[in-house]
């Protein structure tokens, strides 16, 4: 037997792919098909997990209008604002604490239980400075929703030199 002979065998009986390959069996355009229908749906149970899952029978606290402009001011203004805050969930939301960014930016809300269904009303007061342009005003609010327990919230505006640039 010639050594060139025995190659030559050995290069016959393997064959690619062979036939148990799951490609080959389902072709490779198949097998793409089946890989985005398994991600798609692992992707929208996730989403409902997010929305339908354990948290959505819990507590959720929700502001209707979390970023709050309010126009031009003068400096040394002090500016109020009031949110509403409401609990669209199945359980009772406490709001822990209501931490503010700065020291001008005065609200008292802690402590407060909020029933499924029912909104509390959140006043706020700005105490702005001397100094004119732009500004934003941040509000932290602590609470006891398991999935989401910050809320933040946005008091922004321009501080304008004259009283005749006020809306």
């Amino acid at each position: 037997m010639n050594p060139s002979d025995h190659v030559a065998e050995v290069r016959e009986e393997v064959t690619f792919p062979p036939e148990e390959f799951f490609l080959y069996r389902w072709g490779w355009r198949n097998w793409v098909l089946a890989t985005a229908i398994a991600f798609c749906t692992w992707s929208v149970g996730a989403n409902l997990w997010y929305w339908l899952g354990p948290s959505a029978w819990g507590p959720r606290l929700s502001c209707r209008g979390p970023i709050a402009n309010l126009g031009k001011t003068t400096p040394g203004e002090v500016v109020e604002h009031v949110f509403v805050l409401a609990n669209t969930g199945a359980k009772d939301v406490t709001i822990l604490k209501v931490v503010p960014a700065c020291n001008c930016t005065v609200t008292r809300l802690d402590g407060v239980s909020i029933p499924p269904g029912h909104e509390v009303i959140m006043p706020v007061q700005v105490q702005l400075g001397k100094r004119t342009g732009p500004f934003r005003k941040t509000l932290v609010v602590k609470s006891t929703t398991p999935h989401e327990p910050h809320l933040l919230l946005s008091l922004r505006g321009e501080i304008v030199a004259d009283a005749a640039g006020q809306e």
